[in-house]
C-alpha cells in the first residue's frame, strides 16, 4: 500500500493540492527526495504545513513512503516522475513557499553537464511556481556544482541570494540526509545556497 504517493496521471491539471492535503496551508517542495529522510524530519517538526516531494525513482518514493506511513504523519505527498514535466503541468504558479534540492546530481563530467537541472529555463519554471518572496535552498559538496548554481540562479535575474558570499558552510538546524551524514563522516565541507525570489510581478 503507497498511502502517501499520488497516482498524478488521473488528475487534472493543475491539481488542487487543498483537495489532496484537505486543508490550505503552507506548502514546501524537496525535488529529489530519494530515500525520504529530510522530508519525514521537516514535516513531522511542520505539522502546520504541507509537504510535497517529486522523485523520479519509483522504489525510492516506496521506501520514502513507508518511512512516512510509519512514523505518523499525514502532511506529505510524493510524486514520481521528471521534475521538470510534473512542475510544469501538475502545479500552478505562486504555490510554493520553498523549493529544496538536496545534493542534486552534479553531473560534474563536461559531456554530462547539460542534464543539470538548475539551469536558466529550470529556474524561470521555479520562479513561477513560488511564491512572491518564496525561497529555493541547494545543498551540495561539490565546488564546481556550487559555483555553478549560485551563477546560473542569479543570471535568471528572478532570485537574490540570502547569504552574501552566495552559500554558506553552516547551517545549523538544517535537516540532514543520508548523503550529508556520509560526506560530513569523510570531512567533506557541505556548502548551503539559498535564494529568495524578487518582486517579480514584473514578469509574470
Amino acid at each position: 500500500m503507497n498511502e502517501f504517493i499520488v497516482d498524478w496521471r488521473s488528475l487534472n491539471y493543475p491539481i488542487d493540492l487543498e483537495s489532496i492535503f484537505n486543508r490550505n496551508s503552507e506548502t514546501e517542495l524537496e525535488i529529489g527526495f530519494g530515500n525520504g529522510i529530510f522530508l519525514l524530519q521537516i514535516a513531522r517538526d511542520n505539522p502546520g504545513k504541507n509537504f510535497v516531494g517529486i522523485e523520479l525513482v519509483n522504489f525510492f518514493a516506496k521506501k520514502a513512503d513507508k518511512k512516512i506511513r510509519n512514523a505518523g504523519i499525514d502532511n506529505v505527498r510524493l510524486f514520481v516522475g521528471d521534475a521538470k514535466l510534473l512542475l510544469l503541468i501538475l502545479f500552478r504558479d505562486r504555490l510554493f513557499d520553498h523549493i529544496y534540492f538536496n545534493f542534486p546530481d552534479p553531473w560534474f563530467k563536461k559531456k554530462h553537464k547539460k542534464r543539470r537541472l538548475l539551469k536558466f529555463g529550470f529556474n524561470c519554471l521555479l520562479a513561477k511556481r513560488l511564491k512572491d518572496g518564496g525561497l529555493i535552498s541547494v545543498t551540495t559538496d561539490h565546488p564546481e556544482f556550487r559555483d555553478f548554481v549560485i551563477e546560473s540562479v542569479l543570471d535568471s535575474g528572478f532570485f537574490e541570494s540570502v547569504y552574501p558570499n552566495g552559500f554558506t558552510t553552516e547551517n545549523p538546524g538544517y535537516y540532514p540526509t543520508k548523503y550529508e551524514q556520509k560526506w560530513r563522516s569523510q570531512g567533506k565541507e557541505i556548502y548551503y545556497m539559498k535564494f529568495k525570489k524578487n518582486s517579480p510581478s514584473r514578469y509574470f
